[in-house]
């Protein structure tokens, strides 16, 4: 399917999940415009409901593959780089046009069936995840409440939507790619980060994804 179209059929799934304008600027790149979709009507996967056209279950289903191809290379990219500036959403876009299933598949097992990509948005669920079970290999990164007290972690995500929290997180030092200790897990998670105690509630703490590392990492 030409890239263009694939892009279309994104731009509906992320509408669906709630993207706001801006969101959809790097979607809206390709210039998609009426005469695509009325190409994807007739092939089944998109229908027009109260003036607005909508996925049907074949178009869900097909485009939910590429999303899940998105995600991980998301997350392959992040792991590879640890969050660092190599890291850009249109490098794993680009990545995903090349993932079969087979590889997706692959990956998928070694990043341990994320549920959801780097920016908390939920990775549609493959065959090796029903089949193998989420729960059978331990994810690289993992929220910080899986964490034991005493350990020592490197933040590699934050999911969350809401910006007066990130900005919180932010003001404190807690963003991508810094380096923290887990001191206490009960009844607030308290960390170290440069020496400076932190307390933060679990609900916070659910949301930050870390992978451990040595001390003297």
């Amino acid at each position: 399917m030409e890239r263009k179209v694939e892009e279309a059929l994104k731009l509906l799934w992320f509408r669906e999940e709630g993207w706001d304008e801006e969101e959809l600027i790097p979607v809206k790149k390709y210039e998609i415009d009426e005469k695509n979709y009325i190409e994807l009507e007739r092939e089944g996967f998109v229908e027009k409901k109260n003036g607005k056209w909508c996925l049907t279950s074949k178009g869900r289903h097909f485009v939910s593959e590429i999303i899940r191809r998105l995600r991980l290379a998301e997350w392959l990219f992040l792991e590879l780089f640890e969050g660092e500036k190599f890291f850009s959403n249109e490098a794993a876009c680009q990545l995903e046009h090349i993932l079969n299933e087979e590889v997706s598949d692959k990956i998928c097992i070694l990043l341990g069936h994320p549920r959801f990509c780097p920016h908390g948005k939920p990775i549609p669920r493959g065959k090796c995840c029903v089949d193998k079970g989420i729960d059978v290999v331990k994810p690289i990164h993992v929220p910080l409440t899986y964490i034991t007290e005493g350990e020592y972690v490197k933040i590699i995500s934050i999911r969350s939507d809401d910006k007066r929290v990130l900005h919180k997180l932010a003001s404190f030092g807690i963003i991508s790619g810094v380096k923290i200790r887990v001191l206490k897990s009960r009844p607030l998670y308290l960390i170290e980060l440069d020496e400076t105690i932190i307390s933060i509630d679990r609900e916070i703490a659910e949301n930050i994804f870390v992978k451990t590392i040595r001390k003297d990492t």
